[in-house]
């Protein structure tokens, strides 16, 4: 995945969010809790590496933060006060 030499074709769609907690209004709203890369991309019907910079993104955000493991995957739920 490169963010180089990409150019912007069009734009489809366009959300505002006033607080990063907004955030989750764009993950699916059966995703269970908690949940792992593979369950985010399964629910949002989007590939593991995407699924994957979701999670980075939330997690650096503070919503969602990383519980544990379940064998080699990261457990993740949203943070206290949001979802």
């Amino acid at each position: 995945w490169s963010l180089y030499d990409h150019q912007l074709l069009q734009v489809v769609e366009m959300h505002i969010f006033n607080n990063p907690a907004a955030l989750l209004r764009l993950l699916p709203p059966k995703l269970p809790q908690p949940f792992t890369n593979k369950l985010l991309a399964k629910a949002a019907k989007v590939r593991l590496n995407l699924a994957q910079r979701i999670t980075y993104t939330l997690v650096r955000c503070g919503i969602v933060e990383r519980i544990g493991k379940e064998g080699r995957a990261n457990l993740y739920q949203f943070a206290a006060g949001d979802g």
